[in-house]
């Protein structure tokens, strides 16, 4: 519906692509069901460790707070820990693949110093792109996949590259809305690779 479409927030899609609010919602409300951060660590160099933080209730993701930041650095550990505390979460979920592990023993201490949440790492499997796209695209159609408009500025704003410099291409939208199966598809996409294992982690849960 051409009256939902929200003009106010930053679109960075395909020429085309546009951005709708939602048509109806209930009055009724409920308790969030689940509520956890997933972290995608880097290693070394441009990537960036994507995070995000996803609610769910009645079938529905929730995405609340998304973003990127820079390595194991501890004033990155720590932003991840208050992250925890801030959206009260009870699982922080991690990708064990990079290091083996690592990253939760270095995360644990400082996790529990501000947050007593329960750490949980998750294996990804096969080829990224088609990962990617199997585990986002049925949600993505049916449309269980809510955003609040926040997360849709904040990540334009924090879209930056190792120097600081704006950079759409650390941007989750830009890493969803250019997506493909082919190997390689797009520059960077550890913001979209973390909302997709947090996506899959509750779909397998």
């Amino acid at each position: 519906n051409r009256q939902n479409r929200n003009e106010e927030l930053p679109n960075v899609g395909m020429k085309g692509d546009e951005i709708y609010s939602f048509h109806t919602a209930s009055s009724n409300t409920g308790a969030y069901q689940g509520k956890i951060l997933v972290i995608d660590p880097s290693g070394r160099g441009k990537d960036e460790t994507g995070w995000c933080i996803l609610y769910t209730l009645n079938g529905y993701i929730y995405l609340m707070d998304a973003g990127g930041t820079r390595g194991y650095e501890e004033k990155s550990l720590e932003f991840l820990a208050k992250k925890a505390k801030q959206w009260q979460v009870q699982t922080v979920v991690f990708e064990s693949n990079f290091g083996d592990g690592m990253f939760g023993n270095v995360f644990q201490p400082v996790l529990l110093k501000h947050h007593p949440a329960q750490l949980e790492e998750i294996r990804a499997r096969g080829m990224k792109e088609v990962r990617i796209c199997d585990t986002l695209e049925p949600v993505l159609a049916s449309h269980r996949l809510v955003i609040r408009d926040e997360v849709i500025r904040q990540d334009y704003q924090t879209a930056r590259d190792a120097d600081g410099k704006h950079a759409l291409k650390y941007s989750l939208f830009y890493q969803m809305t250019r997506m493909s199966r082919e190997k390689g598809a797009v520059a960077h996409d550890d913001r979209l690779d973390a909302l997709e294992l947090g996506v899959e982690f509750l779909r397998d849960r």
